[in-house]
């Protein structure tokens, strides 16, 4: 009788435990989805240590950039010009870029070209 009046006794704590926790994470998560993180740069790091996401806001142009795992190389970027107009890059695994898009006021102005040219590629007006 004592053995099953323990056991008993260790499953209420067990679940008084348990209840503690799911009441304090749900706590925890209310209040996280009220939260803010300011901050003027952000960058995201892989397993290794490499920077691969980078969100820059502290010079006049903010701007995303998208790095590759291998050598760290710009592969996408998205930022505002000084008019805050957007510009486009797409680059190759050499950081060459291999198309891009601008903002203008009259309208976008897009091209794509062959990876490693030194040529202008086709415009799209």
């Amino acid at each position: 009788m004592n053995e099953r009046l323990d056991s008993l006794e260790r499953q209420v704590r067990w679940l008084q435990a348990g209840l503690a926790v799911a009441v304090l994470a749900l706590a925890g998560m209310g209040a996280a989805g009220s939260m803010e993180i300011r901050a003027k740069r952000l960058v995201i790091e892989d397993d290794k240590g490499r920077d691969r996401i980078v969100l820059d806001a502290s010079a006049d142009n903010p701007r995303i950039v998208l790095r590759d795992g291998g050598h760290g190389t710009a592969r996408f970027s998205v930022d505002l010009d000084k008019h805050g107009l957007p510009h486009i890059d797409l680059s190759d695994g050499a950081g060459n870029t291999i198309a891009s898009v601008d903002g203008y006021a009259d309208g976008p102005k897009v091209e794509a070209k062959r990876s490693g040219e030194d040529k202008a590629g086709k415009v799209f007006p």
